[in-house]
């Protein structure tokens, strides 16, 4: 029988991540990016585990996790296996278990910990990776990206195809990202300026930026121990480098340089398209919304279009069902 899982994690990176590597083993998995989201999803679906993060804006994995059993009778919570994720060289990662927690995963969550750490709970032969469809061509990577070492990111993800795929998540939600710690910082909001810096630590670690990762990590530290002198010093260059990594990366990434080759969506499509994503986003089913929104770049857009479909994106990424309705209502 196929194991489910449900992720908690507001980073979009991270939740993409593990949901590839839980998808690859065999599991059925559903994603949220807030208590909200994943409370409603547990309402509607039994899970066998959750993976929740230690860190999110305005909750703990803590209090997360109490909140989304409790919208599960009592006896069916005995069954359901728990996993914090968080830093190794956190508090969280020592006490755990006395925050209702079975289990403890570093970020970014390693393929082979993960397998040892569920092999009592899942059934070998399903944890064969599964092998490439031949007739699928892995996207290349001829831009060598300085600050990117390829060889640890493609290690993490599993392959060059997985590797490509967490850039374009990295690519497409870096400017969001930069913003949000810049918004918090300059509003001097230190505790949810170290969330959004950690969740930079761990993205940056995942597609090989080691560099930006450790200073990320570096600044994350002065968040908890209240150094303001350095989070002054030193969050300008932060996101200086970060910004930084943009520019190399939007050959692979930029549509806009390819959008002429592509056919006009005529407004039949758009108008279908849309329809697909209200049905979708009605079951929370961010797969299929990606699907259409994916299906719907390989077409030629208007402005207004692009940026309608843009808007609908960003709240996908954010896994803001409500943004995703308003915007096809």
């Amino acid at each position: 029988m196929l194991q489910t899982a449900l992720i908690v994690d507001d980073d979009h990176l991270e939740r993409e991540y593990l949901t590839e590597l839980l998808l690859r083993n065999g599991f059925v998995v559903r994603a949220a990016a807030s208590v909200p989201n994943a409370t409603a999803l547990m309402k509607d679906m039994h899970f066998d585990c959750l993976f929740i993060d230690d860190r999110m804006p305005f909750c703990t994995g803590e209090q997360a996790l109490q909140s989304i059993l409790e919208v599960r009778p009592e006896k069916e919570r005995t069954g359901i296996q728990s996993y914090l994720l968080g830093d190794a060289r956190e508090e969280s990662a020592r006490r755990y278990q006395e925050h209702g927690f079975q289990f403890f995963l570093e970020k970014p969550v390693d393929v082979g910990r993960l397998l040892v750490t569920m092999g009592a709970r899942v059934d070998m032969a399903m944890m064969q990776p599964i092998a490439p469809d031949p007739e699928v061509k892995p996207t290349p990577t001829e831009v060598k990206v300085e600050g990117l070492d390829h060889s640890v990111g493609i290690a993490n993800c599993g392959n060059e195809e997985n590797y490509v795929a967490a850039l374009k998540i990295f690519y497409e939600t870096m400017d969001r990202k930069a913003d949000e710690i810049e918004e918090y910082y300059r509003a001097g909001d230190r505790e949810n300026y170290t969330i959004k810096v950690h969740a930079l630590k761990s993205s940056a670690r995942i597609i090989g930026a080691m560099e930006l990762s450790e200073f990320a990590a570096d600044l994350e530290a002065a968040g908890k121990r209240g150094d303001d002198r350095m989070i002054e010093r030193e969050t300008g260059r932060l996101l200086r480098n970060y910004r930084a990594l943009k520019k190399p990366l939007s050959p692979l990434f930029d549509s806009s340089k390819v959008l002429d080759s592509r056919p006009e969506a005529d407004e039949e499509t758009i108008r279908d398209a849309l329809h697909s994503i209200s049905e979708f986003a009605e079951q929370m089913d961010y797969d299929l919304v990606e699907m259409v929104l994916n299906t719907m770049e390989e077409y030629r857009l208007s402005a207004a279009e692009q940026d309608h479909f843009a808007r609908i994106k960003a709240a996908l990424l954010s896994l803001d069902w409500d943004a995703v309705r308003k915007e096809v209502e």
